[in-house]
């Protein structure tokens, strides 16, 4: 499984999504949730909430549990901006 959500930003993260609109230009980071290895069992055994930029800059933070991961997924797109601080906050580090 994946979702992914596109949010607003007010840093530069090497290349941000554009979206033009009422006159004003906003910038946009992508947030994932995913499943990283096949289910074996009943449950997927790893999880990744990622956010990236347009180009090859993002970061990242993986978990075990299906419901932490979810969780923090709920919190980041919660968020009014998506920035750098605010998710290495949350334990994000470098993808």
């Amino acid at each position: 499984m994946q979702v992914e959500v596109f949010k607003r930003t007010q840093d530069d993260w090497y290349g941000n999504y554009k979206v033009v609109g009422d006159q004003r230009v906003s910038d946009l980071v992508k947030v994932s949730f995913m499943n990283l290895l096949p289910t074996t069992g009943p449950e997927p055994t790893n999880w990744r909430v990622c956010v990236w930029g347009n180009d090859d800059f993002g970061l990242e933070r993986d978990f075990e549990s299906e419901t932490e991961a979810w969780n923090i997924f709920l919190q980041v797109i919660g968020m009014e901006f998506v920035n750098l601080q605010a998710l290495r906050d949350l334990g994000f580090v470098s993808a």
